[in-house]
């Protein structure tokens, strides 16, 4: 069933469309907020650039966060990526670049908070943990990260398929910053303070 999303990740991006964003030119960001939120944040831009502005002058970002057993990945491109009307869909997201064996794939559904961000949260629906699974790939940190997007409630329809590519830029103290991160999102989720 992901042959057909594995075969779009190959597929070349359509002319005139840039698919590329880069994430973390000026390194990943950890924060506290009271003994259980913590946040890990990136900013995200065009392909070339460290980060980007959005409509209302706020920096684009990439924002995974914990706060007891809510936790939610927020992901904001520079550009909308969703069509008039759409408000839910599917991910594949997979790192590429990470030496020896990579870390498995995500498969999600999401919601879109504007048509420039998408949310993943974990529900009762669906209790997949879209924070520590993101939080593992970045800590193998890869050279890019392959996402298919795909609207509605049908998440294999090919025809409604968008591929992009966030190539990542890591600093050198990173791996801890992303340590710390996810050490605060256990300790949040078990109800204990850092």
């Amino acid at each position: 069933m992901l042959l057909p999303v594995v075969v779009v990740l190959a597929a070349p991006p359509v002319a005139g469309h840039d698919v590329t964003f880069r994430a973390g030119g000026r390194g990943w960001v950890y924060e506290t907020f009271g003994g259980d939120v913590a946040v890990l944040r990136a900013p995200v831009g065009p392909a070339g650039t460290v980060g980007s502005a959005g409509a209302g002058g706020d920096e684009v970002a990439w924002l995974l966060s914990c706060s007891g057993q809510d936790r939610r990945v927020r992901l904001s491109f520079p550009r909308p990526i969703a069509g008039a009307g759409e408000t839910t869909g599917s991910l594949l997201l997979r790192p590429a670049g990470v030496p020896n064996r990579p870390p498995r794939a995500l498969v999600s559904r999401f919601g879109m908070a504007d048509p420039s961000t998408l949310v993943i949260g974990r529900t009762e629906s669906f209790p997949l943990d879209a924070v520590f699974a993101i939080g593992n790939m970045l800590e193998r940190r890869p050279s890019s990260l392959e996402i298919v997007v795909g609207f509605g409630r049908d998440p294999v329809s090919l025809n409604r398929l968008q591929p992009y590519r966030v190539a990542l830029s890591f600093e050198p103290h990173d791996n801890a910053v992303i340590g710390h991160f996810l050490t605060a999102c256990g300790r949040a989720s078990l109800g204990r303070a850092e």
